[in-house]
């Protein structure tokens, strides 16, 4: 059976990986992957990179989730992903973007990219939105999972 993660607007995540380089403007903040849903409501959080409307061709990391340590194992299959978003105004631009990858137990190394950086192809609008993206999950080595934790980046959006 699949395993179903949820977003949660405050739960602390226990390690915090490095944002890579691919996201020009980063948010470090950092949020636990959770297997069941918490009590928490459905809330807009805004990230704005330059403090202003941003029209530069640019990826802009707005949130990182990671799960709790999992076993050891090969790491194959499809993941989907459902959130709300919208961009502040319409000339923004502003797509979905993700990145999912493997790091070490205490999350200062990146063992293995699972899921390369992809933007989707439909941009937001100033309405809210929900957005979705499918996408295939691979690692080569079973030991460079070992103690991973699961991340991902959004691409600007005010997100809910």
């Amino acid at each position: 059976m699949p395993t179903r993660f949820y977003f949660p607007l405050d739960e602390t995540a226990a390690v915090s990986p490095t944002v890579s380089a691919e996201w020009e403007h980063q948010n470090v903040v950092r949020r636990r992957l959770l297997a069941t849903p918490d009590s928490s409501t459905l809330t807009t959080t805004a990230y704005t990179p330059d403090a202003a409307d941003h029209g530069v061709d640019n990826d802009a990391h707005h949130r990182q989730y990671v799960s709790d340590q999992v076993a050891a194992q090969n790491v194959s299959g499809t993941f989907k992903l459902q959130l709300q978003g919208l961009e502040a105004h319409a000339n923004n631009n502003q797509f979905l973007t993700v990145k999912i990858f493997a790091v070490s137990s205490d999350g200062t190394t990146i063992k293995e990219t699972l899921f390369a950086i992809t933007r989707d192809a439909t941009e937001f609008t100033t309405s809210l939105l929900n957005r979705g993206m499918t996408g295939s999950l691979s690692a080569a080595d079973a030991s460079a999972t070992a103690g991973s934790g699961w991340t991902s980046g959004f691409h600007g959006p005010d997100l809910a």
